[in-house]
């Protein structure tokens, strides 16, 4: 059900700094190795999305972001592992693009989201075909907006964080501007022709490097960015 939380009377948030409220603060406090915060709270968050908003000691509105799975909304922030960042904040809080997926898997409750320079962060997911009859096969192109070539050893290629976890052989690169495809053949699945998401992830399993989810496709036809990356 809805979460519900009240401050206790008198509490101050200081200025530039954060506030965690946790539904147990102490299992936050041992997983993050940080204070735990307030909490705990009743009920949860929904997957499936919904709204969060916080009232002033008067009941008046203060803030609101009613946040969803479904684009324009971040893909990786639903069920991968990062979290949901505001990292445009004028924005707005309620629209989707002042927000972004944390930089590492689990977020970084208690402090700013700093991000972490990679060259892998500019290799994308930019085309599948997911709807196909043999013997036409299923594939996932990658492309490099780096000006420099890049190393993909180890990276992962998967439409479920949990399972079909293709891993990027060793010695494998990416050139600069350039693209490479993997079909279902060497992933060791296919996607679904009636939608899911694609993910490629750093091979330390930390980040979500890029993310897509897509709905149903026509058979034999491809999807992709257009212009490249």
């Amino acid at each position: 059900g809805a979460i519900q939380f009240t401050f206790p009377a008198g509490f101050k948030i200081q200025a530039g700094a954060f506030v965690l409220v946790a539904a147990d603060p102490l299992a936050l406090q041992n997983v993050y190795k940080i204070p735990g915060g307030q909490g705990p709270f009743s009920g949860s968050l929904n997957n499936s999305g919904e709204t969060i908003q916080l009232f002033d000691s008067f009941g008046a509105l203060k803030l609101e972001v009613e946040y969803s799975p479904k684009a324009p909304w971040p893909v990786a922030a639903d069920g991968a592992g990062p979290s949901l960042v505001l990292a445009r904040p004028s924005f707005g809080s309620e629209d989707p693009r002042a927000w972004t997926t944390s930089e590492l898997v689990g977020g970084s409750p208690g402090f700013q989201d700093a991000l972490q320079p990679t060259s892998l962060r500019e290799v994308v997911l930019n085309e599948f075909l997911a709807h196909t009859d043999d013997p036409q096969l299923d594939f996932i192109e990658l492309f490099n907006r780096n000006k420099t070539e890049v190393s993909l050893a180890g990276c992962i290629l998967t439409d479920d964080p949990t399972t079909n976890r293709f891993r990027i052989p060793s010695g494998t690169i990416i050139p600069a501007r350039g693209h490479l495809s993997f079909d279902q053949t060497e992933l060791g699945f296919r996607l679904s022709a009636a939608g899911e998401s694609i993910y490629l992830i750093s091979p330390d399993g930390t980040r979500i490097l890029d993310a897509l989810r897509f709905e149903g496709q026509e058979n034999g036809v491809s999807s992709g960015r257009s212009p490249d990356g």
